[in-house]
């Protein structure tokens, strides 16, 4: 490259890419669960076995209104590298739980990536009637990916419909938890897939809000849910980028 001043911003831009990567809250993960007895379930311990880092909403009231636990509400949610992210959980509506003993996954699912982790899997928050996650404390400059799992071990079909309100409107999304033979063998469970919606755009307050619906059946069900933060372009790259341009305009110009 000829240009040494075109050479200086090309390295400014990759490194600006490099910052705003780094940048990021990176991944938050949840684990939702009853919690109380020998047919429960069991917070997630942090590190899993995979080094990462959990947040537990837990209940100790089994199909019936949440109660004990952490109940409703988590406050300053963690991420994988066990960093604070100022974000937070509250979720309303008549939520129910429910774990091992009523269908949950309950083995490590390598299928599941790091959502695969026994504790997350094995116990869940379900839902008759459509209840809400609001998810505050969120960057409005930045976008976000939203994960949901959700299993239970019955031939009845259920599929749980997941809607995801942000700046720009609503986004809706179907995963089928339950029915004959969609775990293989003789789990009646989903244990291969997670519904995501992508490119979710916090609103200036920085608030998502996640519904939770169900939409066969009177059941749906949210075991884990992940939150990763995708920054946007910084007005310095977009800066970097017009510089280019006149770069080569003056280029050209003398040429």
């Amino acid at each position: 490259m000829k240009n040494p001043l075109l050479k200086s911003v090309i390295f400014g831009l990759a490194l600006t890419a490099v910052s705003q990567t780094a940048s990021a809250a990176g991944t938050v993960l949840v684990d939702f669960g009853f919690v109380t007895g020998s047919s429960a379930g069991s917070p997630t311990i942090s590190p899993d076995t995979n080094g990462n880092y959990w947040n537990n909403v837990t209940s100790t009231a089994v199909a019936t209104s949440i109660a004990g636990g952490t109940g409703l509400t988590l406050n300053n949610l963690v991420n994988t590298t066990n960093s604070g992210t100022g974000i937070n959980l509250t979720l309303s509506g008549p939520w129910l739980s429910s774990g091992i003993g009523f269908g949950g996954l309950n083995q490590n699912t390598p299928a599941l990536g790091i959502f695969g982790i026994q504790t997350a899997t094995q116990d869940y928050y379900f839902v008759n009637s459509t209840c809400t996650v609001t998810i505050s404390g969120l960057n409005p400059a930045s976008i976000y990916d939203l994960s949901m799992f959700g299993s239970r071990d019955t031939t009845e079909v259920r599929i749980t419909n997941y809607t995801i309100v942000d700046l720009l409107g609503s986004h809706s999304t179907l995963l089928q938890t339950s029915g004959p033979g969609i775990g293989g063998g003789t789990y009646n469970g989903n244990n291969s897939t997670i519904a995501t919606l992508a490119g979710m755009k916090p609103n200036a307050s920085g608030i998502l809000t996640l519904s939770v619906t169900n939409a066969t059946s009177n059941f749906g069900y949210l075991g884990v849910l992940g939150i990763k933060e995708v920054p946007e372009a910084s007005s310095a790259l977009l800066i970097g980028i017009s510089g280019l341009g006149l770069l080569g305009f003056r280029r050209r110009q003398t040429a």
